[in-house]
């Protein structure tokens, strides 16, 4: 990757033009396999089920909290 973006870079691309270009075609390949292997998985479920039981701003302190919750020391 590095070998490309100074090539670029030496042709006179806009760098952030070819970032842009990056994050687009990694999204499109991305895309297909979250489709088929993330279909229907019970945290996004349980998010969206939370999120019709609660206020839009309950859940997202909450969805803050994950990290805290997630790396808090025994």
């Amino acid at each position: 990757m590095y070998y490309i973006y100074k090539l670029v870079a030496q042709e006179g691309m806009n760098l952030t033009i070819l970032v842009a270009y990056r994050l687009i075609f990694a999204t499109a390949a991305m895309i297909p396999p979250a489709l088929i292997f993330e279909r229907g998985s019970l945290s996004q479920n349980l998010y969206i089920e939370s999120l019709a039981l609660t206020s839009a701003t309950y859940a997202a302190a909450m969805l803050n909290l994950v990290p805290a919750i997630t790396l808090q020391s025994s």
